[in-house]
């Protein structure tokens, strides 16, 4: 399966890039300190490491691996609008505490977000998607 002719390779190598650019400024800027905002560049890049290496096993051509690439980083950009303060809140608690056994304030909200967005927007990758 490869994306339609319509989108050029240097369209999708833009829309991977742009959304990996939020992605890592979003969250990054929402963490409390220093040590946390290292850990959203690494995060992105054991996300395209993980699509890289599915994308090696079952032989998918680079655009199709750009395109999940920019559907996940835009995804979660799209989920953290308005949820600022609450993945700040979690973030604090996590360095200052440790990670919580029980779901904090709004995570349940943030995860249902988040997969609705990403079944939207695989269903609109999929419309570039050729037979």
């Amino acid at each position: 399966m490869t994306i339609s002719s319509g989108v050029s390779d240097a369209t999708l190598w833009v829309a991977t890039v742009v959304s990996a650019g939020l992605f890592v400024l979003r969250f990054a800027l929402l963490m409390p300190t220093r040590r946390f905002r290292w850990r959203i560049p690494l995060a992105a890049l054991m996300g395209i490491v993980f699509v890289l290496v599915v994308a090696t096993i079952r032989e998918w051509p680079t655009r199709e691996a750009l395109g999940y690439l920019s559907v996940g980083f835009f995804t979660f950009f799209l989920a953290s609008v308005g949820q600022g303060a609450s993945i700040r809140r979690w973030a604090t608690v996590a360095h200052e505490k440790g990670e919580p056994e029980t779901l904090q304030p709004g995570q349940m909200t943030f995860v249902v977000k988040t997969v609705i967005i990403l079944c939207l927007m695989l269903w609109f990758k999929s419309m570039l998607v050729a037979g």
